[in-house]
């Protein structure tokens, strides 16, 4: 188990965490949390990711879909 700070609110799993809130998360949950920077390990040397904008080279794609029939 990991003692996180919440940075952003979040909904995940069913579940509201507020900023400024303290929880005790397993280690995965709270891996997954601060490596999205959504928190940071509370007296931990884990820092949150870096979260500034980033640009997204898209390449052209197709959606194909048809209308089922009865």
């Amino acid at each position: 188990m990991i003692t996180i700070e919440i940075l952003r609110n979040i909904k995940h799993d069913g579940q509201q965490f507020h900023a400024g809130e303290i929880r005790i998360v397993t280690d995965q949950l709270g891996g997954y949390f601060c490596g999205n920077g959504w928190a940071r390990e509370k007296g931990g040397e884990v820092m949150p990711a870096d979260t500034t904008p980033k640009t997204l080279s898209v390449k052209s794609v197709t959606h194909g879909h048809k209308a089922a029939t009865a």
